[in-house]
Formats: C-alpha cells, sequence, structure tokens
C-alpha cells in the first residue's frame, strides 16, 4: 500500500469515526433536552397546583369575610329598624 492510499484510508476512518461521533451527540443532546423539558414540565404542574391551592385558599377566606360582613349588614339592618320602630 503506497502513501497515498494510506492516507486515503486513515482520511476515510477518520471521517467514519467523526460521522459516528456527531450521530452519538446528537443523540445524547436529544435525550438530554427530552430529560430536561419532562423535568421543566414537572416544576411547572407542581408550582401551577401551589398556585391554584394558594389561590383557593384566598378566594375561600375571601368568602368567608363577605359572609361575616353581610352578616354584620344584615344584623345592623335589622337593629335599625328596631331602633326607628322605638322611636
Amino acid at each position: 500500500m503506497d502513501e497515498k492510499m494510506l492516507l486515503e484510508s486513515i482520511k476515510n476512518m477518520l471521517e467514519a469515526q467523526t460521522a459516528e461521533m456527531k450521530e452519538y451527540v446528537k443523540e445524547e443532546i436529544a435525550s438530554a433536552l427530552q430529560k430536561n423539558n419532562s423535568a421543566i414540565a414537572e416544576i411547572v404542574t407542581e408550582a401551577s397546583e401551589h398556585v391554584s391551592e394558594a389561590l383557593s385558599e384566598k378566594v375561600d377566606a375571601l368568602e368567608r369575610s363577605i359572609k361575616d360582613v353581610e352578616t354584620v349588614t344584615a344584623r345592623n339592618t335589622f337593629e335599625l329598624q328596631l331602633i326607628k320602630g322605638k322611636a
């Protein structure tokens, strides 16, 4: 085998190895991106659940406050009618 053929053989071998490495890196990147996207989706889901829970608690507290105000308003209205009736 002469030098030119040897160099051509080495070149072909290196090109094949480079192609294999590129494919491997491409697959690894795709796998890492998929894992990353899954992790992000889990974080977003968990955060959404916490936000929903916190909002529900705030809405419940607000509803209780509104009922308290309505009760006091009704009581005050009744007492005012009693006072007006006595006057």
